[in-house]
């Protein structure tokens, strides 16, 4: 808890899916993710950080593409079956990010 209030006090904000959403289905957690850029779309950031893979990592990148640094933590397997899993627009959010944060060196 002592870093996260370190970097609120920097201005870092963490924005959580603490809904019941977070744990129900991916279309649900999308429409939470949705709803929350909708919420933000007046807000400025200098760098935007999302955890996770599919539709919601490729949804806030798209969102903040060209007004924020974009950071994904990409953390899975990678081996030939998690590749074969990860839809097209996460694909796509792994190539424009700015930054991928990977968990392993074999990942990069």
């Amino acid at each position: 808890r002592v870093a996260l209030d370190d970097l609120a006090s920097r201005g870092v904000e963490q924005i959580l899916n603490t809904s019941a959403s977070a744990t129900s289905t991916p279309a649900a957690k999308w429409l939470w993710t949705l709803a929350t850029l909708a919420r933000l779309r007046e807000r400025e950031f200098d760098a935007v950080y999302v955890n996770g893979q599919g539709r919601n990592a490729a949804t806030v990148l798209r969102w903040y593409r060209g007004r924020a640094r974009t950071i994904v933590h990409h953390h899975t397997a990678c081996d030939a079956d998690d590749v074969a899993r990860w839809p097209p627009a996460y694909r796509d959010a792994l190539r424009q990010a700015d930054v991928v944060v990977v968990c392993a060196d074999f990942i990069r």
